[in-house]
């Protein structure tokens, strides 16, 4: 009987040590999917709320089919229009929304003449409505500006904008499209309001 004990021993310790080291193994994630929700862009493409948590993840095809040619090369391959092409000017008030999945950006009180040629705003609606990232191309070190909810190139932004910001987003106008209030449903309002409570009626005007 004693010369059983070290072998039902050795038994039960490798029994033991085998049940922790499968433990300890790392699963397999599980899959990643994206709801039908947050595949669906809105036709009118203009957000209900100036703060939009639903991402919008199409394929590249999807990208190709939905927007026009100039707008996937600026949204989806990062490219840049010519100056002048549309600065967008005397448009009334309103909101400027992401081209690509309608996420609201910009209001037309943001909205100033820099003279650069594109499209220009000293701020955004809500500060997660864009996304920033540093842009090492063409040999020089720049901000990029993003669209939050799908990822789309808008432009870049600079620190030689006016006050009380000193931002400049400098915007291809192809990236948005302009929805005045009545249409959107989204009204301006001063920077401290909109960084506090979102969007409140306040009229301003674009330059």
């Amino acid at each position: 009987m004693k010369d059983q004990q070290p072998g039902l021993l050795f038994f039960i310790t490798s029994g033991i040590l085998l049940m922790i080291s499968t433990g300890c193994q790392k699963q397999p994630p599980e899959s990643l999917t994206i709801s039908a929700e947050a595949k669906t862009v809105n036709e009118i493409s203009v957000t209900d709320s100036p703060k939009s948590t639903i991402r919008v993840e199409l394929t590249d095809e999807e990208w190709q089919q939905k927007l026009t040619t100039e707008q996937y090369r600026v949204l989806r391959q990062k490219g840049t229009e010519r100056p002048f092409t549309d600065e967008m000017k005397g448009l009334g008030v309103g909101t400027f929304v992401c081209a690509g999945c309608g996420n609201s950006l910009f209001v037309s009180e943001t909205k100033y003449d820099s003279g650069c040629g594109w499209p220009s705003f000293y701020d955004v609606v809500v500060e997660d409505q864009v996304k920033e990232k540093v842009d090492l191309s063409f040999g020089m070190v720049r901000t990029e500006v993003l669209c939050a909810r799908c990822d789309g190139h808008l432009g870049h932004v600079f620190s030689d904008g006016p006050k009380p910001t000193g931002l400049r987003y400098c915007i291809n106008s192809v990236s948005i499209q302009f929805v005045k209030n009545s249409q959107s449903g989204i009204q301006t309002s001063s920077l401290e309001e909109n960084r506090q409570d979102g969007l409140d009626s306040t009229k301003g005007e674009s330059k």
